[in-house]
This record gives structure tokens, sequence and C-alpha cells, in this order.
């Protein structure tokens, strides 16, 4: 075997390990509610079926605007700041979603830290809990895997490739 045939044939194995290697994608929640995902399955972890990364390109509406018929509503108009307010809407939606799952555990939090005395007043206890499910030090915010939150990362994602 000659030099360019073993170099032809250890980067075909090396190649093909790293896209056998990218197809398995295991998906793990901690105690805490912190979402990991990893290559390497952990206790509890479950296979994630990963699609391909596929972007899909539509026709570019006009920038002008369309005047509103009497039947239709104003909110109906579509402009050209469309585009700009999409991505605004989507993470209004996350943040939206991930408070309607915040709000009752912190509020559980609240009256573990006011029962217990944890601290002087109530008003303390809720200052302290006031950043529950933020990002704080190496602690990962929670509840950004929700479908709206992973819909607005995935639109992030996809315009910044145009």
């Amino acid at each position: 075997m000659n030099y360019k045939h073993l170099m032809m044939v250890f980067t075909a194995i090396i190649t093909a390990s790293f896209t056998a290697g990218a197809q398995e994608v295991y998906k793990n929640v901690d105690h805490q509610g912190v979402v990991e995902f990893s290559d390497q399955p952990s206790p509890g972890a479950k296979a994630v079926a990963v699609k391909p990364n596929v972007v899909l390109v539509e026709p570019v509406k006009s920038s002008s605007p369309v005047s509103a018929g009497p039947a239709e509503k104003p909110d109906a108009v579509a402009t050209g700041s469309d585009r700009e307010s999409t991505p605004a809407q989507l993470d209004a939606e996350c943040e939206a979603a991930r408070e309607r799952k915040l709000a009752p555990e912190r509020a559980k939090y609240i009256e573990e830290c006011v029962r217990d005395k944890v601290k002087d007043s109530r008003e303390a206890c809720e200052r302290f809990y006031s950043d529950h499910g933020a990002r704080s030090g190496n602690r990962a915010p929670l509840y950004y895997d929700l479908p709206e939150c992973v819909r607005a990362f995935e639109f992030r994602k996809s315009s910044r490739r145009r």
C-alpha cells in the first residue's frame, strides 16, 4: 500500500466515524429541570431523533403596504416591518410560555421560604426568588426547551444563514 492510498483510507474512516457519531443524540433532564444534550448516553437519558438541517426558503413578499379593506382587521395589513417583528414576537411567546411554567414553581418556593422563615419577610422571599428560572452563575436558565422557545431559536438560526 502506498502513502496516498493509506491516507485516502484513513480519511474515509475518519469521515465515516464523524457522520455515524452525529446520528445519535441523547437528551437528559436533571432534577433541577436543566436539559442536557449529548452524543454519549447517560443514566435516564433518552435517544432523540435528529432531523437533517434543512432551511426552507419562501418567496419574498412585497415590501409595499397593503391597504386593508373594510372587512379586514388592521392587524392583518402586511408591511415591510413584518420580518423584523417576527423574532420579537417569537421571543415574547417563548418568554410568556416560560413564565407560565415558572410562575407556579416560583410561588411554591416563596411559600416554602415564608413558611420555613428562611428570610425575614414575604417581600424578602419574593425578592430572593424573583429571578427563579433565569441564568444564574453556572446554573442554566430553565424551560428553553418549550416548543415556543424552540420555534424562536430555530427562526433565529435559519435567518442567520440567509
